[in-house]
């Protein structure tokens, strides 16, 4: 999918909002803008790294489990990773079936060591979205509860409170 980018106007890196030339900041990400020049080389660099990612695995290179688990559910996520340009094998452990004909067979999905980190990331972003983690605040997921303290702050909504209840009384989060 090739975006068109006008070399006289700029762009979000993000979210790939549209800027007139003389503006430096997007609105929404705050994030620095680049020219349509400029938009136009990272999505090429961006093309060439997805179709080298494309090619097949080769034998003897090095690949990385990622996930072991029923077939059908890993050929479902090789199926998303292929998705994003993510190239992937699975590989079944013939002793891990219970032998019958009702047990789906475990398998194991391996990606490219190269390709790890941008694998950990997608599952990271699935999981987030699959929870509903996407939609809230989690800046203050490690707080904790201590009743000594002047003052604790709720993990799921951040509301400062004494700690005389054991419940938040801003969203109700029972924290004993």
């Amino acid at each position: 999918m090739s975006t068109r980018y006008d070399p006289d106007l700029k762009y979000c890196p993000q979210c790939g909002e549209e800027y007139q030339k003389h503006a430096s900041r997007c609105v929404d990400c705050s994030v620095l803008l680049l020219s349509g020049t400029r938009m136009v080389k990272r999505q090429r660099l961006k093309e060439q790294h997805e179709m080298g990612r494309m090619q097949p695995i080769e034998k003897g290179e090095p690949l990385l489990p990622v996930q072991h688990g029923n077939i059908l559910h890993i050929k479902q996520l090789q199926a998303e990773l292929r998705r994003v340009h993510l190239v992937s094998m699975v590989s079944n452990n013939e002793e891990q079936t219970c032998g019958k004909s009702c047990c789906q067979p475990e398998v194991t999905l391996y990606v490219r060591e190269a390709d790890y980190a941008d694998v950990t990331a997608f599952l990271q972003r699935q999981h987030a979205v699959a929870t509903g983690l996407a939609d809230h605040d989690t800046r203050y997921i490690e707080s904790v509860f201590d009743q000594d303290m002047a003052e604790v702050i709720c993990p799921a909504c951040g509301h400062a409170f004494e700690p005389t209840s054991t419940t938040c009384p801003d969203c109700g989060l029972c924290l004993a």
